[in-house]
């Protein structure tokens, strides 16, 4: 799961794992969680996206004949 986590007024977006605890009778006596910090992940896909959109509009806006030879 991926949530935002708010820390000191900053927003992280944390990958999130959690799991039962449970006793020999198999009652739950607790929760245990992993998270994994995925802001910097998250905000790069973000410039990706962006980059392919921009340049996905200036292919598409081509007028001119482009030619790419490679040999």
């Amino acid at each position: 799961m991926e949530e935002d986590y708010i820390m000191d007024e900053q927003t992280f977006t944390v990958r999130t794992v959690k799991a039962p605890v449970k006793n020999k009778e198999g009652n739950i006596t607790g929760v245990i969680g992993i998270f994994e910090d995925i802001t910097n992940l998250r905000q790069m896909e973000k410039v990706v996206q962006e980059s392919e959109k921009k340049y996905r509009l200036l292919i598409e806006n081509q007028t001119d004949l482009v030619s790419r030879d490679d040999t």
